[in-house]
């Protein structure tokens, strides 16, 4: 007797949930199967991305000055311009107080009143509004800064005439007025003018607008309609600030790059240049308020000065005239210019003393009135770090009181900044003052050791002496302070701004740096794309079917005896219709695997072969009826037996009748001849199902069922049982007993892979023998490697099957089968 090794060793455990999440070889015949989608998905982005380019995205236009910050532009900001105070080199304070001024709201303020950049134009589109500068339009919109403009509402003006245009407003009033001149935010309760011709030069008068229009005498736009629109300075200023970068050269520190971008090229240029000539003309104007300041401070020391001079030169005349003494003896001289040095000093010292409380006043007061240092004998760093501080934080004073109200906690932070910044400039100036006492106090001392020499010289040489070194030492205060005022005003007159302009903005023909349109284009279809590409990995990552058959051998240790192509005619008789298919062939492969999984040692009679699936639909009635079919065709005597009595089959692709089968001999309604009837087919019997009985399990399990299968076997060499779908109902595992061979039906992109679970465990635990798969309706263009001898379901071209005849094995034909155009 042969023993029966084929599946005796154990077969260890394989969890059907081990399919795996994403399967690569699936998703790229997904890909291929939905090629033409792909394909409307680059059209519509290619679409998308011209409309974005050409509808929706303004072109932004970029150009930059270069500037070079010279060693002086810090003390523009200080206050302390005037003479011998020019301190340090080009440093990062220098460059970043640059920036600070140009990035300044005041600063941006000043350009927006001064070139009406509230005023925003644009050109008349079906589609979109372009947006242009003031002097790109054909007419220029003069505003009357003191009469409420509604803001944030378009209107049109429109050529009729060379001397005349149409204004157009909307229906409905969509903002609040602004009064440039104070900016100031009303409502008024007004209806927008109705549409109205008005000449060139005319002013329009309304509750809610007065502006006059004026003509472009060259424009770069020729549109004859152009949009209207106010906006607040803020707003403006908001955008200027949002439009602008600084970059400072990475080699030359002192070199730093202005740049600025925006709808036009010419606009854009416009206000680099004016922007930089503003800020030389305001930092030149900063730089004299201290020259300025200081000058008045040398001028009102002058006049006390002068007035001393005159009356020591005429008291000291007189002296030499009533004591008749022109001269000093020799020994005293020495004593004399020594006295005259010190009290020299003493009476500078007084001065630095005035410079110092005048400086106070400035610190605590207007930073504006700030003289130079030097009259008081300072040069510390510390203190002009201070003295910036001071003006920097006077300047954002003055923009947050127009957001913040007094005593706010933003003030009142910003108040103790100030203060801050204040007691470290007077401490300093605390410092000085202490020192200035030291020197006074060292000065005295010597002035007294000397003036006690001189008290041992007669009355009237001491007279004579007294007033001689009075009228001397102020008239060298006097001839220096005229020194010093000279040179400032010098330095006022020939004041620089500290800014060099090496490269001006210039119009060279740029293009725009956006939109970029190969970027948008790529964008738009990127996403167009991505879209049904992440729908098909979001259906392959939750679609759980088995779909390859890399899929069911990770899920099931059950041998794989044959796959199944797609069935090629309508009915379930593709082996008997189409014997030259390549679906038949695949059968005849089956036919051959299935010695490997017969039970032969103890087969007595005919061989009884089941077939089942988990659920109806999979596929088991056409296994089995080609498996019969493909089995008498092979001169072995077969019968085919419905068994799945809740839903018989097999009678309509047969053409015969149903009224008698497999429930009328197990109900002992009918015996074993006149269930079973002949085909037109040799070797080829069916017994079909029969009416749907009342009890369907209980009769698959009697006793009448065994002793059918017997009957069966005795008289034929095949009986192959359509059995019940075992994923359903449990009848099919226990016609398995009566089986040699048991096949189970899985289903390409069919078939849940949880729906192996309980026949993989009768497998594994061998409550299941002699058990093979078969995958039905595979798509070879699914994945490869299933490998030989299981049949492929296809022709490929080389004559073997039927289909080979239209196999197209042109380049053409391999592109449209790769791109699925056809199969």
């Amino acid at each position: 007797m042969k023993n029966d090794t084929t599946q005796s060793t154990k077969v260890e455990s394989k969890p059907v949930n081990s399919i795996s999440l994403f399967n690569f070889e699936t998703f790229i015949a997904r890909l291929l199967k939905y090629w033409y989608i792909f394909a409307f998905a680059i059209l519509v982005g290619y679409i998308i991305g011209f409309v974005l380019n050409r509808y929706y995205f303004h072109p932004i236009y970029s150009n930059n000055i270069t500037l070079n910050i010279t060693n002086n532009s810090a003390s523009t900001f200080t206050g302390n311009q005037s003479v011998n105070f020019f301190w340090g080199n080009t440093g990062s304070n220098d460059v970043l107080l640059i920036k600070k001024q140009l990035f300044s709201r005041t600063h941006n303020e000043i350009l927006v009143k001064d070139f009406d950049l509230y005023t925003k134009y644009k050109t008349y589109g079906r589609i979109r509004h372009t947006k242009i500068d003031a002097y790109d339009s054909p007419y220029l919109v003069e505003v009357d800064e003191n009469h409420p403009q509604l803001a944030y509402t378009d209107f049109s003006i429109e050529k009729v005439s060379d001397n005349t245009v149409k204004l157009s407003f909307p229906e409905t009033n969509s903002g609040n007025c602004y009064t440039y001149s104070n900016e100031e935010v009303s409502n008024i309760s007004a209806s927008l003018p109705e549409s109205k011709i008005i000449k060139i030069n005319e002013w329009f008068e309304h509750k809610l607008f007065r502006f006059k229009i004026t003509k472009n005498p060259v424009p770069r736009v020729n549109d004859e309609k152009i949009i209207i629109t106010f906006i607040s300075i803020n707003n403006a200023v908001n955008e200027i600030l949002g439009s602008l970068t600084f970059t400072r050269d990475n080699e030359l520190g002192s070199m730093v790059s202005i740049a600025k971008s925006g709808p036009s090229l010419f606009g854009i240029t416009n206000f680099l240049n004016n922007s930089v000539a503003i800020l030389e003309k305001r930092m030149i104007e900063d730089k004299t308020k201290g020259s300025k300041s200081t000058i008045a401070f040398i001028d009102e020391n002058l006049t006390l000065i002068r007035k001393k001079l005159d009356s020591s030169s005429i008291n000291f005349q007189n002296i030499k005239i009533d004591e008749k003494i022109l001269d000093v003896n020799a020994e005293i001289e020495g004593v004399i210019q020594s006295l005259k040095e010190y009290e020299r000093k003493r009476a500078e010292t007084a001065i630095k003393y005035n410079a110092i409380d005048h400086m106070r006043n400035a610190i605590n007061g207007d930073i504006d009135n700030l003289i130079s240092a030097s009259f008081a004998g300072i040069n510390n760093n510390d203190f002009n770090s201070a003295v910036m501080d001071i003006r920097e934080l006077q300047i954002e004073k003055k923009e947050k009181e127009r957001f913040y109200k007094e005593g706010s906690e933003p003030m009142k932070e910003f108040e103790k900044q100030l203060y801050l910044a204040r007691r470290k400039a007077n401490n300093i100036l605390n410092s000085h003052i202490e020192e200035l006492n030291n020197e006074v106090g060292a000065i005295d001392s010597e002035i007294a050791k000397f003036n006690a020499k001189l008290i041992q010289l007669p009355p009237k040489e001491q007279k004579f002496l007294n007033a001689e070194r009075t009228y001397l030492i102020t008239d060298q205060i006097y001839t220096s302070l005229f020194n010093r005022k000279m040179e400032t005003e010098l330095l006022l007159s020939t004041a620089e701004s500290g800014i060099k302009v090496i490269d001006k903005a210039k119009m060279l023909s740029q293009s725009p740096i956006s939109p970029n349109t190969s970027s948008n284009y790529m964008m738009s279809i990127a996403i167009c794309v991505l879209i049904p590409l992440f729908y098909l990995i979001l259906v392959e990552v939750i679609d759980n079917r088995i779909k390859v058959l890399s899929d069911l051998k990770r899920i099931t240790n059950i041998p794989l005896i044959g796959v199944i192509g797609k069935k090629p005619t309508d009915n379930n008789l593709t082996v008997l219709e189409r014997p030259r298919s390549s679906v038949s062939e695949s059968f005849r492969a089956i036919r051959s695997n299935l010695k490997y999984i017969f039970k032969e040692s103890s087969i007595q009679g005919g061989k009884v072969i089941l077939c089942s699936s988990s659920i109806g639909g999979e596929g088991k009635t056409f296994i089995s009826i080609n498996i019969a079919s493909v089995l008498s065709l092979s001169g072995k005597r077969t019968v085919l037996i419905g068994m799945d009595l809740r839903k018989p089959k097999i009678f309509d692709d047969f053409i015969i009748s149903n009224k008698i089968g497999t429930s009328n001999y197990l109900s002992n309604d009918a015996n074993l001849d006149e269930i079973i009837q002949s085909t037109k087919y040799e070797n080829l019997d069916i017994i079909t199902a029969g009416p749907i009985p009342p009890n369907p399990s209980e009769l698959l399990v009697s006793e009448e069922c065994e002793k059918l299968i017997q009957e069966l076997r005795q008289k034929y060499d095949y009986v192959i049982i359509d059995s019940p779908p075992v994923g359903l109902v449990a009848d099919g595992y226990d016609l398995m007993k009566h089986s040699d061979v048991n096949l189970y039906v899985a289903r390409c992109n069919y078939t849940v892979s949880s729906l192996l679970n309980s026949i993989n465990e009768k497998f594994t635990n061998k409550e299941i023998e002699h058990l093979g798969i078969i995958f039905n309706d595979y798509d070879s263009s699914h994945g490869y490697g299933y490998g030989y001898g299981y049949g492929y379901g296809y022709g490929y071209g080389y004559g073997y099957f039927e289909e080979d005849k239209d196999f197209d094995v042109s380049t053409w034909g391999k592109i449209k089968r790769l791109l699925r155009i056809e199969k």
